[in-house]
């Protein structure tokens, strides 16, 4: 008996909750962005297509040490930036919200980005002193760049890409065509359906047992 009611109350509460796909695919379009300093790589902007949509997201990688080409495409785990996802994010989308605020090259902004995930010691001054101001302006509140979810991370699934090299984590702003919605919560009518029909099938299963 215990048994047929767990396998019901399962069967409710799947039914109850939508399927949320959770991976955009990232196409890279064109990359007509400036040289780094280096002249090793383009920088930005990283012009690309999210689910086929015809509309072009610019973006700026995470990772200068990783090579993507024109054409490739991705499997990418998309991360709208709030208040709530990890203190790295967070500088990340205030770091490249500087660039339209001005004040910052792309290449600045570049090499502070990708300076996040490597050791203190080996971040550069100029790098280390916009991550400072980043953190000053997300503890002081000087951002609107997290309260509208500006910003996304999209955060590369090794193994994924269409070509050779690996595919690269990249930032821009949120792209409506993306699959990472809110979670949804489930409206009052939901829960009490879901609630009557617990109820139903606990009666059944107790008549049955009686008979």
């Amino acid at each position: 008996m215990k048994k047929y009611l767990r396998l019901g109350t399962l069967a409710i509460l799947s039914a109850s909750t939508p399927f949320i796909a959770h991976a955009d695919t990232l196409t890279l379009e064109a990359a007509s962005g400036v040289l780094n300093l280096r002249g090793t790589a383009y920088i930005y902007p990283y012009s690309f297509s999210v689910n086929g949509f015809s509309t072009l997201t610019e973006m700026m990688c995470m990772d200068d040490n990783r090579e993507v080409t024109t054409g490739e495409s991705w499997q990418s785990d998309p991360s709208v930036v709030t208040r709530n996802p990890s203190k790295t994010d967070q500088i990340a989308a205030d770091i490249f919200s500087r660039i339209e605020r001005g004040g910052v090259t792309d290449d600045d902004a570049q090499e502070a980005i990708s300076s996040l995930f490597e050791s203190a010691d080996q971040k550069p001054a100029e790098d280390k002193k916009l991550i400072r101001e980043a953190m000053e302006d997300i503890r002081d509140g000087n951002t609107g760049a997290f309260d509208d979810a500006q910003y996304t991370i999209y955060m590369a699934e090794n193994g994924t890409q269409s070509e050779g090299g690996i595919p690269q984590d990249f930032i821009g702003l949120t792209d409506p065509n993306s699959v990472a919605p809110p979670a949804p919560v489930p409206e009052p009518s939901t829960l009490l359906l879901t609630g009557s029909g617990l109820i139903s099938i606990a009666g059944t299963v107790r008549r049955r047992f009686r008979v």
